[in-house]
């Protein structure tokens, strides 16, 4: 069994260093990473994701049907929404959990600001999926 893992993870390995090596697959990484909504916070522009991050998208999985909602503090929810603000920005000061936890005790503007957020990328996604229609 050690010997299939084995071959198995240097299958991986060369799969990898495929990718990489593969100018293609290259750009387009690249080419992503320029990639970016802007939305104005209160007269200033701030870059976000286009779409949701692998990491975000596997944490609302995970989270989505918790069996301990009961013992949920709104608390918990509040420090899960500002560390996936900070995971939705690109550019400092908007990529900290503890720069929208102060703009949100300052005023009280996080919710409505994180919500705006979200459907902007859901929209985005949504043309990102439409390109194969055209």
């Amino acid at each position: 069994m050690a010997e299939k893992k084995d071959l198995l993870s240097r299958l991986k390995d060369l799969e990898l260093k495929e990718l990489e090596g593969n100018e293609t697959v290259q750009k387009i990484l690249e080419n992503a990473k320029g990639r970016a909504l802007i939305f104005d916070l209160v007269g200033e522009p701030m870059r976000v994701a286009c779409a949701f991050p692998r990491e975000v998208r596997y944490f609302y999985e995970k989270n989505r049907n918790r069996s301990d909602k009961d013992k949920l503090k709104f608390e918990d929810v509040e420090h899960d929404a500002y560390d996936i603000m900070a995971k939705l920005c690109l550019d400092s000061p908007f990529n900290t959990p503890g720069f929208w936890e102060y703009f949100d005790t300052h005023t009280g503007m996080f919710w409505g600001t994180f919500n705006a957020i979200y459907q902007g990328i859901e929209k985005n996604e949504e043309k990102i999926g439409d390109f194969r229609k055209k």
